[in-house]
This record gives C-alpha cells, sequence and structure tokens, in this order.
C-alpha cells in the first residue's frame, strides 16, 4: 500500500508540473496568427518544458504545437530579414538615376503586418528594384537607335546584324544594355557596297608576252582598272 501512494505520488507530482506547460503553450497563438512579437511567450513555454524531467515531459501532450509554433518563428524570422534587405536596398537608390522610381516607392508603401503581407511587400520591392532602367541605359540606347536611323540598309553588304540587334528585348536594364552593345557593334561592323567595289578596284592578271624572236616568260602585271569591269 505504501508502494503504490508513493507511485501515485510521483504520478501526482509530475502532472502538478507538467500542467502549467500545456496551459502556456495551449494559451500560445496558432501557427497561422504568430507574429515576431510572440516570440518571448514562445520562449518562455519553451524554458518551462526544458525544465521539467523526461517523465513529466512525456505528459505535455501539446508539445508538438509549441515545436511547430518555434519553426513558424525562424520563418518569419528569415522573411522579416529578407523584408529589411529589400527595404534597406531600395532606399539606398537614388530615384533621379532611374527613368520611372514610382513602382519602387509603391511596393515600400505596402502593408507590413501579417506574414502574408510581409512576403508580399518583399516580394514587390524586389521586383520593383530589378525592374528600374537607369537613366544612362536609357539614353544610352536613344543614341544607338537615332545613330541607326540615319542610315540606309541598301547602302551596306550586310545589314542583317544590325536588323537582329534592333530586335532585342529591352524591358530590363540588363537588356536594355546589351541592345544598346549590339546595335553599336552591329553599327561598327557594317561594310558599305561602294567600300566592297572599292577593293576591287586593283586587280591582278597573269598574262604571257610574245616577241617575234622569242617568248617572254609570264608575268604578273597589277595596274588599276580603270573601268566598271576588268
Amino acid at each position: 500500500a505504501l508502494q503504490a501512494l508513493e507511485a501515485q505520488l510521483v504520478v501526482l507530482t509530475n502532472e502538478a508540473a507538467a500542467a502549467p506547460v500545456i496551459t502556456a503553450i495551449t494559451a500560445l497563438p496558432t501557427v497561422e496568427v504568430l507574429k515576431l512579437t510572440d516570440e518571448t511567450a514562445v520562449e518562455a513555454a519553451r524554458t518551462a518544458y526544458d525544465a521539467l524531467t523526461a517523465d513529466q515531459k512525456v505528459l505535455v501532450t501539446n508539445y508538438a504545437a509549441l515545436q511547430a509554433l518555434e519553426a513558424q518563428l525562424v520563418v518569419l524570422t528569415n522573411e522579416a530579414a529578407a523584408l529589411n534587405t529589400a527595404k534597406t536596398t531600395a532606399n539606398g537608390l537614388t530615384p533621379a538615376d532611374y527613368v520611372d522610381f514610382s513602382a519602387v516607392t509603391t511596393a515600400l508603401a505596402l502593408p507590413e503586418t501579417t506574414n502574408a503581407e510581409t512576403v508580399t511587400k518583399t516580394t514587390a520591392i524586389n521586383n520593383a528594384i530589378a525592374a528600374l532602367v537607369t537613366v544612362v541605359a536609357a539614353d544610352a540606347l536613344k543614341d544607338a537607335k537615332d545613330a541607326e536611323a540615319l542610315l540606309v540598309s541598301t547602302d551596306y553588304v550586310d545589314y542583317s546584324a544590325v536588323t537582329t540587334a534592333l530586335a532585342m528585348a529591352e524591358t530590363t536594364n540588363t537588356q536594355i544594355v546589351a541592345k544598346t552593345t549590339a546595335i553599336n557593334n552591329a553599327i561598327a561592323g557594317l561594310v558599305t557596297i561602294v567600300s566592297k567595289n572599292a577593293s576591287n578596284d586593283w586587280t591582278t592578271h597573269e598574262v604571257t608576252l610574245e616577241t617575234p624572236t622569242s617568248t617572254w616568260t609570264t608575268a604578273i602585271i597589277t595596274w588599276q582598272n580603270l573601268f566598271n569591269n576588268d
């Protein structure tokens, strides 16, 4: 009888120790509505649980809920850090350096109260930054296009490289820089039809000269072609 009483006493002691921990975990918000401001309460529940003995921990039937909340806190912490990084990057930019900075400004003004809002805002800021086009890049592309507009395609042996360059995408800043480079390089590589014909003005002919008394050896005579055709 004494042993049974002692055993029961251990059970009651363990249950009494586990009960406040169960209550503390139950009082915590669910994963769906958990915020970083709940971190202190979650940590307190963890501390209380860790102070229990092995037998007492087994009695904490909602321990899995505590683990889920801790995992969610890690997610929230990472997402908050991502948002802070995005905002720091955006705030470090100079609006005047870009053709249109409005998308970034709009993204920075989005709410960030809930976890979903934090994720949405981070994505919006990063996407807006990625889509920015610098004034320098836009002006350079305009100059390249203006230079091309002065050309007459039929004046050149092969104008296809320029045509291909002009058809390149120009949505992002990277695309605009690549397109500008391609247009300028294509223009620089053009060969005019006049220049090609001029390179053929000097021709080389092999002839055999004969005299009444002897046959001259084969000679190479080069002269300027004074007519349209050799």
